[in-house]
């Protein structure tokens, strides 16, 4: 019989961050109460399972889960062995979330108190991370992170969470850091050209070189397009020579002297990490070596905090390469890297949902926390539908009869637009042409669209799906089964004899029907057409009128300027490549610029941003205002805090030579986005010697960036001499960057009233979902290169 306590924990589980249900968290304990509400208890019953909960947790459920996470081949469980002999861990089940917030909060303990090698390699591995190899000489682990190289470089390895390039670049990077490290290194040639050469020795069996070697039978033509996205990996990847020389001058990374042939070594690959601390531990517990134990305990606590996914300790490790080399007393030793190519790229790629968790999970002392969880699952929720109002949005021009047949006159227009090819990354404006001089055209979008049985419903001229099309749970009915069953047997029957243009076209009519009323892909993908070919006309008609400066009579002229207008970033005496290959005649670029349906269809894939826009400005006016209230209840706090009551409501003391600090809800919001932004290591000091942000050709200990956040929020740090860190510094930040509406930037306002940009917390659609990126201010990363 199921314990229901048992019952209430995992539903508990479900509904606070990654499982993690903590009854000392104030925001966790709220959501229990919300879920026994929502189960109609008596309130005296709600409040005896809330204090019932608490007791288990604390006591009988820490007892019960002590088995989880067990140790592959332990002892009370057999082992298999593999062919060589080789001891081969047991096929994990899947942890309950209950279990998994158990092992979560064990991952946090630096010390690992009561595991053994076995049990932490199970907790710092995701399910899918293949069983350990073990690496135990130096030699073995320079072996691994060699071939791992070679393979990324010669295209033979899956690449990495950033795609093919950006693993490349990370890749050049550590090669950069080894020659960099060589105690005869030395320049000219630059460390550029230096990563360059090592690069072109990574060959095949068969001799082939490297697609990233700029020399050589199979290098790209110099000075095409490929030829300079490459020089410019190669750019970005010369942070050695600053990182070193950090590494080495600073006792905090404990650099040892006398490094072993191959050390250091660096790679892209966690497992390979994982696997030499383990092997070590592993040893280190066999020889009864207490300090080595205690060593190899702590690198992986490092490992599992900066290195993991998010299944492991519910974040996501910020480290995108890894540097192993000896400390001072021959151990190994990992520094993490956060590897950027500018100081101004994307720190932190986040969800709705975890944008969200970030400000419920960072609630300040003193702010209201039902209320902050309900602003930012309110707005979050509110954000979840950026994809039906634009399904929606399309319906509205496809169901008008008017603004249909404006649509129908230029469907020929539309469907060059849909099919468009704008490169791999579907960005390109100006578009090269093929050998024989015509534009390039790529249809996988109209292609998409003939998936959905929607689509090839009006194509074939059959009823529109039933409604609704999904049930209260989100699961489509019985009746939308057998009707898209119908559709497609008759589809496989008839054969597609369709064009693109009729794709296009029935795409727009089926959008916002049965269940296309989201951005999908494949069967669920049609909609996305037309963002595609909205996002082209959209860009046409700006340019339009852009040219004509508010002057209809130059239409006309401005749409021959437009369709035959091509890449102005040339070099002097070459061709620029045609706007969208020139598909668009003059009169093509007028119809569209004339057709008021494409434009509401165009207005509609822009207004698909607005949600998550007002996700942001939303959430964080809705917490001002909240604070407005916890300032009228508590009145010296405020006046402390540098506001003064002016008609009914707080505002800034004119006499204060400083804005006024964030009031604990609006500093919910700063907490969540440092969290994001990883700030809050670098701020606590605990990260010191432990991690490096590379960025371009610098590398940045976290003191620098500290440095910076005190100088650019009011503080004197004696020219680099004196940088705070830890709580005080800290609770300034909070108190002190305010999020603004203004381009959702994140700033502190200097003495003079004016903001030093601190960060930037863009939300946008990007593709067929959504983005939330941080990235640092323009202030924060002019600092940061003023540090050189």
């Amino acid at each position: 019989m199921i314990n229901p306590i048992d019952k209430i924990l995992t539903e508990w589980a479900y509904r606070v961050h990654n499982g993690m249900p903590d009854p000392s968290n104030s925001y966790h304990v709220v959501q229990l109460e919300q879920y026994l509400n929502e189960l109609r208890l008596p309130r005296r019953v709600v409040k005896k399972v809330l204090e019932k909960v608490r007791t288990y947790v604390d006591n009988d459920y820490n007892k019960s889960v002590g088995r989880v996470g067990k140790p592959y081949g332990s002892e009370g469980e057999p082992s298999k062995t593999d062919k060589k002999g080789e001891e081969e861990p047991k096929k994990k089940k899947p942890l309950s979330p209950l279990a998994l917030a158990q092992q979560q909060r064990k991952a946090k303990d630096k010390n690992w108190e009561g595991d053994n090698a076995d049990q932490i390699l199970d907790r710092v591995s995701s399910k899918d991370t293949p069983p350990p190899k073990k690496i135990s000489k130096p030699e073995e682990a320079v072996n691994a992170t060699t071939q791992h190289r070679k393979n990324v470089l010669l295209g033979l390895e899956t690449a990495g969470k950033g795609g093919g390039d950006t693993t490349a670049q990370e890749e050049m990077a550590n090669i950069g850091r080894e020659i960099a490290a060589d105690p005869e290194y030395e320049t000219p040639p630059s460390l550029e050209v230096q990563i360059q050469e090592r690069v072109c020795q990574y060959k095949t069996a068969e001799g082939q070189q490297s697609k990233y070697c700029l020399t050589g039978n199979n290098a790209p033509k110099e000075g095409s397009k490929r030829y300079k996205d490459i020089l410019k990996l190669y750019k970005v990847s010369s942070s050695g020579e600053s990182t070193m020389t950090k590494v080495k001058n600073n006792p905090n990374y404990e650099y040892g002297k006398n490094q072993p042939p191959g050390y250091p070594t660096s790679t892209t690959d966690a497992v390979i990490v994982r696997d030499i601390l383990y092997t070590k531990l592993k040893e280190a517990e066999a020889a009864g070596d207490t300090d080595a134990i205690e060593h190899y305990k702590e690198e992986l606590y490092w490992f599992q905090k900066k290195a993991t996914d998010k299944s492991v300790t519910g974040k996501e490790g910020d480290a995108d390469t890894m540097m192993i080399y000896y400390d001072n007393d021959g151990r190994e030793r990992i520094l993490y890297n956060t590897n950027k190519q500018t100081e101004n790229d994307q720190i932190s790629n986040s969800t709705i949902e975890t944008t969200k968790k970030s400000i419920i999970e960072n609630v300040s002392k003193g702010a209201n926390v039902k209320k902050v969880t309900q602003i930012a699952e309110t707005q979050a929720d509110e954000a979840k539908k950026y994809n039906e109002t634009y399904t929606s949005g399309v319906r509205s021009v496809a169901t008008d009869k008017t603004k249909r047949a404006e649509l129908e006159k230029d469907k020929d227009i539309i469907a060059k637009a849909a099919i468009v090819d704008r490169g791999s990354q579907g960005r390109l404006r100006y578009v090269k042409l093929d050998a024989d001089g015509k534009p390039q055209v790529n249809n996988k979008y109209a292609k998409e669209a003939k998936e959905a049985p929607e689509v090839r419903a009006k194509l074939l001229g059959l009823p529109d799906p039933p409604t609704p099309s999904v049930d209260k749970d989100g699961k489509l009915t019985a009746e939308y089964k057998e009707w898209r069953k119908e559709v497609n047997s008759k589809w496989k029957a008839n054969g597609d004899t369709f064009t693109d243009e009729e794709a296009v076209m029935a795409a727009i009519d089926a959008t916002g029907t049965g269940n296309l009323t989201g951005v999908g892909d494949g069967s669920t993908g049609a909609p996305y057409s037309i963002v595609k070919f909205a996002d082209v006309t959209s860009d046409v008609r700006a340019r339009v009128e852009k040219c004509m400066g508010g002057d209809k009579n130059k239409l006309k002229s401005c749409a021959e300027e437009v369709a035959t207008a091509t890449d102005p970033n040339v070099k002097k005496g070459e061709v620029g490549t045609p706007l969208y290959g020139g598909i668009f005649t003059a009169e093509d670029v007028e119809s569209i610029y004339n057709n008021q349906a494409l434009k509401e269809l165009e207005q509609s894939s822009d207004d698909r941003g607005t949600d998550l826009e007002g996700m942001y400005n939303e959430t964080t006016e809705q917490l001002r205002e909240e604070d407005q209230k916890y300032w009228d209840a508590n009145p010296k706090e405020a006046a402390a805090a540098g506001y003064i009551k002016k008609d009914g409501k707080w505002v800034d003391n004119p006499k204060d030579d400083k804005a006024p600090e964030n009031g604990p809800h609006e500093r919910s919001y700063v907490a969540g986005f440092f969290e994001r932004m990883h700030f809050n290591d670098y701020v606590s000091g605990d990260v010191d010697g432990r991690v490096m942000a590379e960025m371009g050709d610098n590398g940045y200990e976290p003191k620098d960036i500290r440095r910076c956040l005190a100088e650019l929020t009011g503080l004197n740090t004696n020219n680099g001499q004196n940088i705070p860190s830890g709580a005080d510094l800290q609770k300034h930040l909070l108190d002190n960057v305010r999020p603004t509406g203004h381009k959702q930037q994140l700033v502190y306002y200097n003495k003079k009233g004016e903001p030093n940009i601190i960060g930037t917390d863009t939300h946008r659609t990007a593709g067929r979902g959504e983005k939330m990126s941080g990235q640092y201010g323009t202030d924060l990363a002019n600092c940061l290169k003023g540090l050189k």
